[in-house]
């Protein structure tokens, strides 16, 4: 027995470090906190980007004119959308179509497990605990924009374009551009790096290395629109971007929308510039321009805050080595303690995806909706949300063509298809103007937590009938002749909008139970229903929570009605 304790002892220390090392631990548990918070059904609005690759692996050309919509404008933006992605739509085309929706999933995790890599290969000599801070840091940071789409490439290449300068790689850059520039014009991003690095390799009189930079910088330039991503950046009408929550402020976006996780972001990034602060004497100059740069862009564009994490990450890798020894020196182990901190958020991440047990089953797209055209083939046109497009393209193209999509190229039809969908007094005339004939539209926004004007609209008008409901989004028809035997097969009772509603706030509260604004719509939904009994126990719960005018009157009217049903109720006993 004394023999095999022995044994076992002098064993133990080998088979700790061979298998549950703590180094070794901490990294596969942070990709596994990665796995969990990037394995997500795929939900990209913009997924018009698959079927623009099967458009180019079909035809073997790029498209001249938009073959998607029927009021593109024939501009330099809509060049520049139709033709600048066209090797990373392929790609997504490629995986789309060897696995499905499972295909998209794997290529996401590729792409941002890659990005990761890259980073733990580039931080290889910084101290384990500062490592892992960095590790999560970045892992979060890209949490903050999932995207199945070709800018997930540009995260990627950028990471890689820094991860080449800072290991001296240069002779790769100009390759790593010419690919970059033909995936996404997020090129420009790695352009603004070599060219700042570039000054400094000027002034240091490395020419060599910064004319490998420069010919980078001319590499990107080899693509279908030359330099043309740099004139939509700089000449690029705003009017485009307007109401995108991408181009928007992430301060805007935390005080209205309440993303608590922007909010733990930024507490992250002033720790990261806390570290980093007392090294700020040793920063090149062309390392402070591009901070300076992105954290400017940052504050007015979230699009824009993982290129700022990626950029933190890899750069300050050399700065932070300092802290190796004082780290190793103040800090005692704490394994044990860290390591419980992150079983918990892998639990609790883990408990969160409970629901999602099959991430290749789009349960977020209407496809019945889709399925619906198909077969009825009702008239076009049809009229559609911005954020319906990408997925109408998607499974409709080439049976209908869309009017608005999150390509944004048309700036005519985006201002149009406002008049429509906030029903305005403007409304029926766009509608005969493009002789719409179908009109898709969600709803309700859940983060306006109000019903869509044109579905209030709708409810109340003949000439138009509901004929489909797919989750959070209709179908209404044009009352015409060519109509007639579609509506009279599928016509739906106007009042099942209502029930949507009753049913989607009920998924959304389930999530958010503590969401004020979500009973308010729950009880007014259940108002046009007649069921005031159930309106008024929604108000007041919403009433607990916060206290609204609006709500106030709107519980007090439902009470008198209840009180006038009552009133009625009884007299017909007494009668």
């Amino acid at each position: 027995m004394s023999i095999s304790l022995i044994s076992m002892v002098s064993v133990y220390p080998k088979m700790y470090n061979a298998i549950i090392a703590p180094k070794r631990l901490y990294f596969i548990l942070l990709f596994l906190i990665a796995f969990l918070l990037y394995f997500l059904p795929v939900i990209d609005p913009d997924i018009w980007h698959i079927k623009t690759g099967e458009y180019i692996a079909k035809t073997l050309s790029l498209p001249e004119d938009d073959p998607f919509s029927y009021t593109a404008d024939n501009n330099e933006r809509t060049k520049f959308i139709l033709k600048q992605y066209w090797f990373a739509q392929l790609i997504y085309y490629a995986a789309y179509k060897a696995g499905g929706w499972w295909g998209i999933v794997v290529l996401r995790l590729i792409v941002y497990f890659s990005i990761i890599f890259l980073f733990l290969r580039h931080s290889k000599n910084l101290n384990l605990y500062l490592r892992i801070g960095l590790v999560g840091f970045l892992i979060f940071a890209l949490n903050n924009y999932l995207a199945d789409r070709p800018v997930a490439f540009s995260l990627l290449f950028f990471s890689l374009t820094i991860y080449l300068i800072e290991k001296e790689k240069y002779f790769s850059i100009p390759f790593v551009m010419l690919i970059w520039a033909n995936c996404h014009g997020g090129f420009i991003t790695g352009d603004l790096l070599l060219f700042f690095y570039g000054l400094d390799f000027l002034r240091q009189r490395r020419y060599k290395a910064a004319l490998l930079l420069l010919s980078g910088i001319l590499a990107s330039l080899l693509n279908p629109n030359l330099w043309g991503a740099f004139t939509e950046f700089i000449y690029g009408n705003p009017e485009y971007y307007k109401g995108i929550v991408e181009y928007t402020s992430p301060v805007k976006i935390l005080i209205e929308q309440k993303r608590l996780k922007l909010a733990y972001y930024g507490l992250a990034l002033g720790a990261v510039f806390l570290l980093l602060v007392p090294k700020m004497r040793k920063f090149r100059l062309s390392e402070i321009f591009i901070i300076g740069m992105f954290l400017f862009f940052a504050f007015k564009h979230v699009r824009v805050i993982p290129f700022l994490s990626i950029f933190l990450s890899f750069f300050s890798v050399k700065y932070l080595q300092s802290y190796n020894e004082k780290i190793q020196e103040r800090l005692p182990r704490v394994d044990c303690v860290a390591i419980a901190v992150i079983f918990f958020i892998i639990v609790t991440l883990a408990w969160d995806k409970r629901n999602v047990i099959d991430a290749g089953q789009h349960i977020h797209y209407p496809y019945q909706l889709v399925k619906f055209l198909r077969e009825n083939k009702p008239q076009p046109n049809i009229y559609n949300e911005y954020n319906i497009g990408g997925f109408l393209i998607f499974g409709l193209y080439p049976d209908y063509k869309v009017f608005s999509d999150p390509r944004g190229i048309s700036l005519n039809a985006m201002k149009d298809g406002e008049e429509i969908r906030t029903a305005s007094p403007k409304m029926n005339a766009v509608l005969e103007k493009y002789n719409i004939k179908i009109i898709i539209t969600t709803i309700l926004d859940p983060y306006l937590k109000k019903t869509s004007p044109l579905i209030v609209n709708l409810h109340s008008r003949n000439d138009w009938k509901l004929v489909s409901i797919d989750g959070a989004i209709a179908v209404f028809l044009k009352d015409i002749p060519e109509h007639s035997d579609i509506i009279k097969k599928h016509e739906i009772h106007k009042d099942n909008i209502f029930r949507a509603i009753v049913y989607l706030c009920g998924a959304f509260l389930n999530t958010d139970k503590d969401d004020a604004y979500l009973y308010f719509l729950l009880g007014s939904a259940y108002e046009k229903l007649g069921l005031y009994e159930e309106a008024s126990k929604a108000i007041k719960a919403g009433l607990e929570i916060k206290k609204e005018k609006p709500a106030e009157d709107i519980l007090r009217r439902i009470e008198q009605k209840m009180k006038d049903t009552k009133d009625l109720s009884d007299t017909k006993v007494i009668n």
